[in-house]
């Protein structure tokens, strides 16, 4: 039995990535009739009622804004003092927990946590799972799980990780909701026709590069294009957005939806942000450009764009809605390299064989367990 508690925080800066695919691994275990549950602090733009209408319940933190610090380009959202305030605070939630339950798996998604962290949770837990994509601390773990694509991806955790550790790496492990299997059978290489764009960048997108896209396609003026966008529930800019799309012609607005997958397959080519949509859309075969919105995202969008699967037009603070146009107006003129991007797009996240990413992570958990 899987009984698991997740690590896992979201805000406005970090976005509900992180979220959004622990969400995706809890309802995978539940399928084993065990018990979840999450914890997470309190930020601003928290989903904590979000993932307490997925029905799972959820410790909550204190949010504390003179020790709690973060910042969008940070690689770590706490000091080490504030480290051992969140030990502290999580300890005494696991310690409640275990008196009731015996808890198998603790899954940690989280920049802030390391090492010292984790050790100290081992009284109350039986094995830890990190999932993580940066390689920059030491983890005590029994599982590792890095889902991106890096050139020394194989190797980038060599002494940071135990002995014993299994590390599970490379996007074609990556965790995809059920609604993206659905579609499989709609998946193409795109033909190099563009009749819809598909606009996402994240479920906060702070820095408001949906706005500044926006701009750049309504100056493109194509009436026979369609464009969805997409927002989630944390954007602080959400209703200036639903205003910019009802404003413009083809234009749908979405915000915090099931149904990603479908707009996604039935796009030719998105413009967002890296992180995880990065292998939602190369799952699918969709061509992107991908503008830089964090330090973390900036080695595994590098890499994707070496791969011929994107476009990548840099860190956000240097592209402005001028660029995007000139360099969407060329792309559409070029359907060679839009069907390319496509095929690409495809092998980057090609399994051999048909067992998902999600159920290879299982499976290894289970195995760990004995």
């Amino acid at each position: 039995m899987l009984h698991s508690v997740f690590r896992v925080d979201a805000s406005q800066t970090m976005g509900s990535g992180h979220v959004m695919r622990c969400l995706t691994l809890a309802d995978k275990i539940k399928e084993n009739h065990s018990r979840v549950a999450f914890i997470c602090r309190e930020l601003p733009g928290h989903m904590c009622d979000f993932i307490e209408s997925k029905g799972y319940p959820v410790y909550r933190l204190p949010y504390n804004e003179k020790t709690i610090t973060e910042s969008v380009n940070s690689k770590t959202l706490w000091s080490g003092e504030d480290e051992s305030i969140d030990r502290n605070q999580t300890l005494v939630v696991l310690e409640k927990l275990a008196s009731i339950h015996k808890i198998q798996w603790l899954i940690i998604d989280h920049y802030g946590l390391e090492s010292k962290w984790e050790q100290s949770m081992r009284s109350y837990v039986e094995k830890i799972m990190i999932i993580d994509d940066l390689a920059d601390r030491k983890h005590d773990c029994d599982l590792l799980l890095d889902q991106n694509l890096y050139d020394d991806m194989y190797s980038r955790y060599n002494g940071l990780v135990p002995e014993h550790c299994k590390n599970i790496v490379g996007p074609q492990f990556a965790i995809f909701r059920p609604e993206f299997y659905r579609v499989q059978d709609q998946v193409r290489i795109r033909n190099g026709l563009v009749k819809n764009i598909l606009v996402f960048f994240g479920g906060s997108d702070s820095t408001n590069e949906t706005q500044k896209t926006l701009e750049a396609l309504k100056k493109i003026n194509r009436r026979d294009i369609h464009i969805d966008v997409i927002v989630g529930n944390i954007n602080q800019h959400r209703e200036i957005i639903r205003q910019q799309c009802n404003e413009m012609e083809n234009t749908s607005f979405h915000c915090q939806i099931d149904y990603m997958a479908e707009l996604l397959v039935k796009a030719d080519i998105a413009i967002g942000a890296g992180g995880a949509t990065t292998w939602e859309r190369c799952f699918l075969g969709l061509p992107a450009f991908t503008i830089i919105l964090a330090e973390n995202q900036k080695n595994t969008t590098e890499a994707v764009a070496r791969k011929g699967a994107i476009l990548n037009l840099g860190w956000y603070a240097e592209v402005d809605a001028k660029k995007i146009y000139h360099k969407l107006h060329d792309f559409l003129d070029n359907p060679e390299h839009i069907k390319d991007m496509s095929r690409k797009a495809l092998e980057i996240c090609h399994n051999s064989s048909d067992i998902s990413g999600l159920d290879v992570v299982i499976s290894t958990m289970l195995k760990l367990e004995n």
